[in-house]
């Protein structure tokens, strides 16, 4: 990953999609704007590109900026998603990136995962459960408890027993709801 890759760059690069009569003050956009403003000029160009039925081209550039971008431009990316794909589309590539190496965008995915309550999802999520880092362990739980029980329930229960003191009281009375107290109980010893 080149972490020099940059919002500039992606805009840089998606500039070439314009006619030449529009690039100019894109280009000159892009020397004088803020990150945010570049951001924004991003965003409504890709908007247009999938308003113009060219979300095939769109997407290419917004896979193309992740892969090469640093984590500003990879959170951007995902933040654009849910502006670009349907619901099944935005999960289908979360689902994708789910195993990025920055641990902060493992976080992000899963946090929005459990947004979209991605039920088909719930088998990989599920394994991270057992990330090494403490933050996505908690992310991947707290998504698994917006997901439907009967397909996350004895996963969440084996990993709020190794962590007791973790387990908020909400969470802890569903479950006791949904198997009864004296089986949750049972399985949590």
């Amino acid at each position: 990953r080149d972490h020099a890759y940059t919002v500039f760059d992606f805009a840089r690069e998606l500039a070439a999609v314009l006619p030449a009569g529009g690039r100019g003050s894109f280009e000159s956009r892009l020397q004088e704007g803020t990150v945010r403003e570049i951001q924004t000029a991003v965003a409504n160009l890709l908007r247009r590109l999938k308003a113009e039925t060219q979300l095939e081209l769109a997407m290419r550039y917004v896979r193309h900026a992740y892969a090469h971008g640093n984590l500003e431009v990879r959170n951007f990316c995902l933040a654009l998603l849910p502006e670009l794909l349907d619901r099944k589309g935005e999960v289908e590539t979360l689902l994708q990136v789910l195993t990025d190496e920055d641990f902060r965008i493992r976080c992000q995915v899963l946090d929005r995962l459990g947004e979209l309550q991605a039920e088909e999802g719930a088998d990989l999520i599920v394994r991270f459960l057992n990330d090494e880092v403490w933050k996505v362990r908690k992310a991947a739980a707290t998504c698994l408890e917006r997901l439907d029980l009967g397909k996350t329930l004895e996963p969440l229960i084996v990993f709020y027993a190794r962590a007791k003191e973790e387990m908020p009281d909400r969470i802890r009375a569903r479950l006791m709801g949904e198997v009864g107290a004296k089986d949750f109980h049972r399985l949590e010893d």
